[in-house]
């Protein structure tokens, strides 16, 4: 008869497993790191990586993209983008040709801040890769290339 107050551990997990447990603990960390850092300005990250993303984008994103590359809903992305335009760094226009969908756009008073917001995110992207060699560096980027193209699945015959 069974023990009903053992407990049974859990299986290992695989070497897979623990990769992809790894890379969301790394992105945490980054997040969490360059939040403390920009703390002191009064920056939480849901401030700074919207900012981030609109500066480095190709132009305007439309809230529909911003949404996705944030990984949020858009109800949230809302809230969160009438926050920012009430501090003045962003402001929302139609886009030309559909004025139901929305482009946000960053203000000269959010550049002015986002020069001062990526020289603590490239430090610390500098500590954290300060004890990797190239040949380190240049291995991961083909082990993660190889990783996103098959989560991405193959491409669409067109």
């Amino acid at each position: 008869m069974t023990d009903p107050c053992s407990t049974t551990a859990a299986p290992a997990a695989t070497p897979a497993e623990q990769l992809a447990s790894l890379m969301r603990e790394v992105t945490r960390s980054l997040r969490a790191n360059v939040d403390r850092r920009l703390e002191p300005m009064g920056l939480s990250q849901a401030q700074w990586r919207p900012l981030l993303a609109l500066h480095q984008a190709d132009g305007p994103l439309t809230q529909t993209e911003l949404a996705r590359t944030l990984e949020i809903e858009a109800p949230s992305l809302v809230r969160l983008l009438d926050r920012l335009a009430d501090k003045n760094w962003i402001e929302r226009r139609s886009a030309p040709g559909d004025r139901r969908v929305r482009q946000v756009f960053l203000t000269p008073s959010a550049l002015e801040l986002i020069r001062q917001i990526l020289p603590v995110v490239h430090q610390v992207k500098e500590e954290a890769f300060a004890r990797l060699s190239a040949a380190e560096i240049a291995a991961c980027l083909v082990t993660l290339g190889k990783i996103r193209d098959n989560v991405r699945g193959p491409a669409p015959e067109g």
